[in-house]
């Protein structure tokens, strides 16, 4: 017999359940012990990054189903098979890329899963990502393709700043690479760090190697706070799902981690830090969604103190339409020169791009495709009946 599908409102109280479960909180699985309620349990910690961290904590769960935790059980030792291979990948290339004179800053999600959480297994990511010089990207890239790894195409309509890097090692599983000589690809949030800036105030990761530097704890948690708020306008892809969103748990849950290590110092940097690079509001989101999530311990008056009476055109850009931050990058680019290539960019993404996005594999139809992404990229804009 055929099961139910399951009922989207049940899927939405399973956050509720993982946030009590990472909470401390006992409590007693209430959902039913279907074949379809467990896959759609997984799927949904899947897609939120919490599958490991989720796992380790099931014993707080009174009649959790077996076959969720057999499940659950797998993925946590595939996960940790992938990790030690991952480690000693990233450890010989940062080594590497150090001896050739890039000194690469680890950071986001394998930099969180080795300073942060007591079991890096417990941070789940696809890939590692790195931020080098500007001047140094040629350089980086030769390392990491005489390590062995094969760069992709790009997956991003304009990534300018970043390009990413794969290796399937010996044992198998994937291996990945973001190298990134800005910390985003948004021309405006671009702006917001320079490599210099946070190699200044970096600090060494010690259990990923003697070459391998991070953010401080101030720049970690203000970056953890812009990833999360410019996703609530840019795809991400997890567990076979893609989805436009800022509030998966793991980043998150992530804030949460970072704010409870925080000291009274470093939150009186955090907020001076964030006004000036105009991050209050995002900042401020992110710490009420930990805080509703996970109770997370905040300072006394935190939300007074990233009270501001203009928002700046950072967290402005945030939560504006697809054609304002265009028009807003475009503003951002610094000469005419810029101005003039992320229009061309815009128009005529890269030719891996469009191939990928349309599944072509012949180049001689690629005049036909920009057609194609023009035309669609108008219907999409004009008027809807009853709009406006």
């Amino acid at each position: 017999m055929t099961e139910s599908p399951v009922n989207p409102l049940l899927v939405e109280n399973f956050g509720h359940v993982c946030c009590k479960l990472l909470r401390g909180d006992g409590l007693v699985w209430a959902f039913g012990h279907g074949q379809s309620i467990v896959d759609a349990f997984i799927n949904e910690v899947g897609f939120h990054g919490l599958d490991c961290l989720v796992y380790d904590r099931l014993a707080q769960m009174a009649d959790c189903p077996v076959k969720l935790r057999s499940a659950l059980q797998q993925r946590a030792l595939e996960r940790a098979v992938w990790e030690l291979r991952n480690r000693v990948l990233v450890e010989e290339a940062l080594t590497s890329l150090a001896a050739a004179g890039v000194e690469a800053l680890v950071y986001k999600g394998t930099a969180l899963a080795y300073s942060l959480y007591a079991n890096p297994v417990w941070r789940t990511r696809s890939d590692t990502d790195i931020l080098v010089p500007g001047d140094k990207v040629a350089i980086a890239s030769k390392v990491l393709v005489a390590l062995g790894y094969q760069q992709t195409a790009e997956d991003a309509e304009i990534s300018y700043y970043q390009t990413s890097f794969n290796k399937v090692a010996a044992e198998g599983g994937v291996h990945s690479i973001d190298l990134h000589w800005r910390i985003n690809n948004s021309e405006l949030l671009s702006q917001l760090f320079s490599y210099a800036e946070l190699r200044q105030r970096a600090v060494p990761l010690t259990r990923l190697g003697k070459s391998a530097l991070t953010l401080d704890a101030v720049n970690t948690l203000l970056v953890a706070c812009l990833h999360r708020g410019a996703h609530k306008q840019a795809t991400y892809r997890a567990a076979g799902r893609t989805e436009m969103t800022g509030d998966r748990f793991i980043w998150l849950y992530d804030i949460d981690q970072l704010a409870r290590q925080m000291t009274s110092v470093q939150w009186r940097e955090f907020f001076l830090r964030a006004h000036a690079k105009g991050l209050t509001v995002i900042c401020m989101e992110g710490l009420q969604l930990a805080f509703d999530c996970f109770h997370t311990p905040l300072p006394p008056g935190w939300n007074n103190l990233l009270a501001v009476r203009t928002q700046s055109p950072t967290d402005t850009y945030f939560n504006a339409g697809s054609l304002r931050r265009m028009w807003m990058d475009l503003l951002a680019c610094d000469s005419i020169q810029a101005k003039a290539v992320y229009c061309r960019r815009l128009v005529f993404p890269p030719e891996a791009y469009m191939l990928k996005k349309y599944d072509v594999t012949r180049r001689m139809w690629l005049p036909l495709l920009y057609v194609r992404r023009l035309t669609e990229g108008l219907i999409r804009r004009l008027p809807r009946a009853g709009e406006g």
